[in-house]
């Protein structure tokens, strides 16, 4: 799947079936004896990632902490998962990727970047875990509709807001 699909979150949260992998690890091409990896079941893996610059200039001020871990979801565990949205059968083992994904944002902020073609953000929102992977179905059920966003927490402080601004170009100013 031609997708760019991250979680951001302040910490990880300990979950029964959450195995991690220490380095060394490879990852963007380079090797990393730091990066630390997490694997769920045998389809989703939770590499460790960077953010693109431009992100941190259109999410509030101060949202991400310096000590964020950012994780690129890979493996099979995206394209199976579309296939079950869209009626296929897929065994599990217990850990289904709705599972994983509402336990990494248990956290009270978090970040999820879902970009078609790893270039396309279409809205930036903020919305609950539940809002959130509904909008992340509805991306796997109808591939027409292959929208990209950036999905923050819903505000906890109220001066914290996310701009939504749906105009052309809007995200072409941060890409160069």
């Amino acid at each position: 799947m031609d997708v760019l699909f991250q979680v951001v979150v302040p910490r990880v949260i300990e979950a029964v079936g959450l195995e991690r992998h220490d380095g060394p690890y490879k990852w963007d091409g380079n090797n990393s004896e730091e990066a630390n990896a997490y694997r769920w079941g045998q389809y989703v893996e939770l590499h460790p990632s960077k953010l693109q610059p431009w992100i941190l200039e259109i999410l509030p001020k101060g949202y991400i902490g310096e000590n964020w871990s950012v994780f690129e979801i890979c493996g099979d565990g995206l394209a199976l998962w579309g296939h079950e949205i869209n009626g296929g059968a897929v065994e599990w083992m217990g850990r289904t990727m709705d599972t994983i994904l509402q336990l990494l944002l248990t956290v009270e902020k978090w970040v999820v970047i879902f970009e078609p073609h790893f270039r396309q953000t279409d809205h930036i929102l903020q919305c609950s875990v539940d809002e959130c992977l509904e909008r992340l179905k509805r991306n796997l059920a109808d591939r027409a509709t292959n929208e990209g966003f950036i999905a923050i927490a819903p505000a906890s402080d109220p001066q914290v807001n996310c701009q939504y601004d749906s105009s052309p170009g809007l995200f072409e100013r941060f890409r160069k």
